[in-house]
């Protein structure tokens, strides 16, 4: 078994695994770039919405760890409270290796291309 480390998205509404990576701290750097990506995108709507500059910290990184993983969100500064429902969960888990020798199927059911047949 090997151990991977997802990176998850959360919201309201769904959860997404956007990726994984074999290393924890490339999964939680990662991470980190997302959650600090998603607080300047709520400065720049206070922005356009006020009309006016907005501190650059007015939205920042809160990450915090447990049995579950690395948790991330964003928090506005003045109210304390987090600045939208959107989480990122750095998360390890095993995978099962099946017989390496089989080639994977793509999304379409190919065969990866170095693996095709020449025409």
């Amino acid at each position: 078994m090997r151990k991977v480390f997802t990176v998850l998205k959360k919201s309201e509404d769904e959860t997404r695994v956007l990726v994984a990576y074999a290393n924890r701290e490339h999964a939680i750097r990662c991470a980190h770039a997302l959650a600090g990506h998603h607080a300047a995108v709520l400065r720049r709507f206070d922005e356009e919405m006020f009309d006016a500059p907005v501190a650059p910290d007015l939205y920042y990184v809160v990450s915090k760890e447990d049995a579950a993983g690395v948790h991330l969100s964003t928090m506005h500064a003045i109210a304390n409270e987090p600045g939208s429902g959107t989480r990122w969960l750095v998360q390890e888990i095993e995978v099962v290796d099946t017989d390496a020798s089989a080639p994977l199927d793509d999304d379409d059911g190919h065969q990866p291309r170095s693996e095709r047949s020449e025409r």
